[in-house]
């Protein structure tokens, strides 16, 4: 990890949610209506995305609080002022494979809804 800054470029904050919305959106769309035809239930259905929805924000404001707490622009920056190089590696090695995970996630759903079709 490099401690000099980067050059980053700005987003604003509308383009910010609208990109997580559309990450957030998108496998629940796919999968939502699976999950209530499979027989769930609409009303545990939407408790249950309320409830991962809430979590989610919650994970969000924490990063962005961090990120304003250390100056910091990524993840790896945020762990280098939090808790050195290890931590900053770890949080760089689980969003590297939360990335894959929601690809292989994506997959499964498309695959299992397309067999159908």
């Amino acid at each position: 990890l490099d401690s000099e800054p980067m050059d980053v470029q700005q987003s604003s904050a509308v383009a910010l949610a609208i990109n997580i919305s559309k990450s957030l959106v998108g496998e629940g769309i796919l999968s939502l209506p699976a999950g209530v035809a499979a027989g769930t239930g609409v009303i545990p259905s939407l408790v249950i995305m309320a409830a991962f929805c809430c979590l989610m924000m919650y994970s969000f404001w924490s990063i962005g609080r961090c990120c304003e707490a250390t100056s910091a622009r990524t993840h790896g920056e945020v762990g280098l002022a939090l808790g050195g190089r290890k931590f900053a590696a770890m949080m760089e090695v689980v969003n590297l494979l939360k990335s894959g995970l929601a690809c292989a996630a994506y997959a499964l759903v498309i695959g299992k809804n397309g067999s159908d079709v």
